[in-house]
């Protein structure tokens, strides 16, 4: 697994791994994973200079994280796109 902390993002919760960290088409991605059979909130922090928004599995169009958090199914995989302010 990937440290769960850097200069680009910042995730805590227990039981949360950060799994995997990708750019496509110049959008940046943070797989976020539940390690546990409960259901999980995770803190998402950016590096402040943009915004944080959930998106499905294919990477369409999703909601922003109100406050950086992140609800995740048991066992659950999320997706997190980094945004640039004013861009979903």
């Amino acid at each position: 697994m990937l440290g769960t902390s850097g200069s680009l993002l910042r995730v805590e919760g227990e039981g949360v791994e950060l799994s995997s960290l990708f750019v496509r088409k110049g959008a940046t991605y943070a797989r976020l994973w539940n390690a546990s059979g409960a259901p999980r909130l995770a803190s998402v922090q950016g590096d402040g200079k943009g915004e944080l928004v959930t998106v499905g599995l294919r990477l369409e169009e999703g909601e922003r994280l109100a406050g950086g958090d992140v609800s995740l199914r048991p066992w659950g995989l999320q997706t997190v796109r980094l945004s640039e302010l004013g861009r979903t």
